[in-house]
């Protein structure tokens, strides 16, 4: 069947109750891809900046490898709206081809919390060489002086990358970070201390849990997933438990 046969059965099925919504997707789709090289065309062209973040919007969406290119040239834009769409856009492609683009888009300091993000949403796209030197950006983003409490924002980022790709190297670095944030921060320290998992991070909480007073329940909650997902539940502490509640 060739693609004006497909585009035909399609179109019978979208008066198919049963079918009618998947038919409709699959038509979008292909005729999105047709008209990609348009829309590309069009980002050379002088168009509004909403009409611009448009396009790229859909380009992303489109999840294209030829879109990597055009959307990469917009990060050369003079408007930090079109240069962070087109790099959430670029995410989105879900292409190794994009994984460069966001290690330069680090270095810009308007793009950089939407790159350090996108390292971490495309941690398995990551080649296993390469994985060292993400991490090393990540925590030199992380200990940055740019990123101090005046950029919580960008820290954050940093943080949840870490946890995503979760590189045990990460773990000091998320400990000794830990004791000067902020409650928020702290909160998402743990939550991605407990993604990277590992004994000195179960060590690290159990002494927190004694210590920490505002932020216990996120402690125990991490605490919880550790011991249930490593299988190793101390059977001796549960069981008197039990019998109390009996």
């Amino acid at each position: 069947m060739n693609q004006e046969e497909l585009i035909k059965e399609l179109r019978k099925n979208l008066n198919d109750n049963t079918a009618a919504k998947e038919a409709a997707h699959f038509l979008s789709q292909i005729e999105l891809r047709e008209s990609l090289d348009y829309l590309i065309s069009l980002l050379g062209e002088k168009i509004s900046k909403e009409k611009r973040i448009e396009i790229i919007q859909i380009l992303g969406n489109s999840k294209q490898e030829k879109a990597v290119e055009p959307l990469k040239k917009m990060l050369s834009d003079e408007n930090k709206e079109i240069k962070v769409s087109a790099l959430y856009s670029l995410v989105k492609i879900r292409n190794p081809k994009v994984i460069p683009i966001l290690e330069d888009a680090v270095n810009i300091e308007e793009t950089k919390a939407v790159a350090l993000e996108g390292l971490g949403e495309m941690a398995d796209l990551i080649p296993t060489e390469r994985k060292e030197e993400i991490v090393d950006i990540l925590l030199n983003s992380l200990n940055s002086e740019e990123i101090k409490p005046a950029s919580p924002a960008g820290r954050e980022e940093a943080i949840v990358s870490l946890g995503k790709i979760k590189d045990k190297r990460a773990i000091p670095h998320l400990i000794k970070l830990f004791g000067d944030s902020s409650e928020e921060i702290k909160k998402i320290i743990l939550k991605n201390l407990g993604d990277i998992r590992g004994e000195e991070v179960k060590e690290f909480l159990s002494e927190k849990l004694k210590e920490e007073k505002g932020i216990k329940a996120e402690i125990i909650v991490e605490l919880e997933k550790l011991y249930f997902q490593r299988e190793d539940i101390i059977s001796s502490a549960v069981m008197p438990l039990n019998k109390g509640l009996s």
